[in-house]
């Protein structure tokens, strides 16, 4: 409690500032340029970050190349996001769970970039937003992160949940290159058990893998060979993490 009464008053006051112009851009986005509507989300989320206490560790930027992409990365929590949005400069658009849609400000802010949400149980609507993902990705709009797991990990130990198939199936219809993203640390910032001086969360951009690569296998047989390469990126990124909590700043 005490962790949010923090955040709250640490952050609130930006939010609140910020709610005129999330709305009337909501309101406007389809006349608006996704670029002008990033870049205003990025320096919002600038300006509050530092209420987080976060430090965030970036690996493999050399990999980062002409997109778009379809960026696939495990989940830890919520602020997945958010971390993703202030690392990189170039636009990206979501897919996520309806529920996030209802989250205050949070919901706004994901649905301001042009997001996607995916209605729980509702196979018909899922297949139709990767499809739009799709379609999206073959015109060079953007790039896309998805989660591939589905829901964030419940697992103690962080260790990556099984990747849905259809998750990727927008890179298949594209032809449009994967890139995998490992995340680890973004479970404590707002873990109200948790209370650290400072934290730390990495984010490691890996090698893009190609639609010759993949196109190879079915998206069944590609989905474990996926999970397995960000999986082991993030035990690497957990073992470096312990070394990071050796050091005082993080406990």
């Amino acid at each position: 409690m005490i962790k949010y009464l923090r955040l709250g008053v640490g952050i609130l006051p930006h939010l609140l500032k910020a709610s005129p112009w999330i709305g009337s851009y909501n309101r406007k986005r389809k006349k608006l340029d996704l670029k002008k509507r990033y870049d205003k989300t990025r320096r919002l989320i600038n300006v509050a970050f530092d209420h987080f206490r976060t430090d965030i560790y970036i690996d493999g930027e050399e990999n980062l190349k002409d997109g778009p992409y379809l960026i696939v990365a495990n989940h830890q929590a919520v602020m997945d996001p958010v971390i993703m949005i202030k690392a990189f400069e170039n636009p990206m658009s979501f897919v996520a769970k309806a529920e996030l849609k209802k989250v205050p400000w949070f919901g706004k802010i994901i649905s301001l970039l042009d997001s996607e949400f995916i209605e729980r149980d509702n196979l018909r609507q899922e297949i139709k937003v990767i499809r739009h993902v799709g379609e999206s990705l073959e015109q060079n709009e953007k790039s896309w992160v998805i989660f591939p797991e589905g829901t964030r990990t419940k697992d103690k130990d962080m260790n990556v949940q099984e990747f849905k198939a259809g998750a990727i199936k927008a890179a298949y219809t594209s032809k449009k290159s994967i890139l995998p993203i490992a995340i680890f640390g973004t479970h404590r910032i707002i873990n109200r058990k948790l209370h650290k001086k400072r934290y730390a969360v990495q984010l490691s951009i890996l090698k893009p893998i190609e639609y010759e690569e993949f196109s190879k296998y079915s998206t069944t047989d590609f989905a474990p060979i996926l999970h397995d390469i960000v999986s082991e990126q993030v035990k690497i990124l957990k073992k470096r993490d312990e070394e990071f909590l050796k050091q005082k700043k993080y406990r």
